[in-house]
């Protein structure tokens, strides 16, 4: 791949993609990303400078404290605390394994249909 990179001016009148009779490969320009190094300092920078629309503030449940104390949320609607049972296989001889959702249930209990 890297020997690709290095003689990409070779192909036929500098073209950007490469076809063959058992596929294709070129190069492309990726999209703008944004890359943070010490995000602590940069939102430090970016509070100082009064730019917070680039700051995300995320409000979110934290289901693994709700997984420590399922009783404190017992009076609030719309969240549970469920578990289910999984039918697993592991092939002999092999790293594949698989996994399936039997039958969620809600409140810790198991159902087996």
């Amino acid at each position: 791949m890297s020997r690709a990179y290095w003689h990409r001016g070779l192909t036929p009148n500098d073209e950007r993609t490469i076809e063959l009779s058992n596929g294709a490969f070129g190069w492309r320009i990726t999209p703008p990303k944004v890359n943070v190094r010490n995000e602590d300092g940069v939102l430090e920078q970016l509070h100082a400078k009064g730019l917070v629309r680039f700051i995300r503030v995320v409000n979110e449940i934290n289901k693994e404290a709700i997984l420590v104390e399922p009783d404190a949320i017992a009076e609030i609607k719309g969240l549970t605390v469920a578990n289910s049972e999984q039918f697993w296989a592991k092939p002999f001889e092999s790293n594949i394994e698989d996994t399936r959702v039997v039958r969620a249930t809600k409140n810790g209990g198991k159902k087996r249909t």
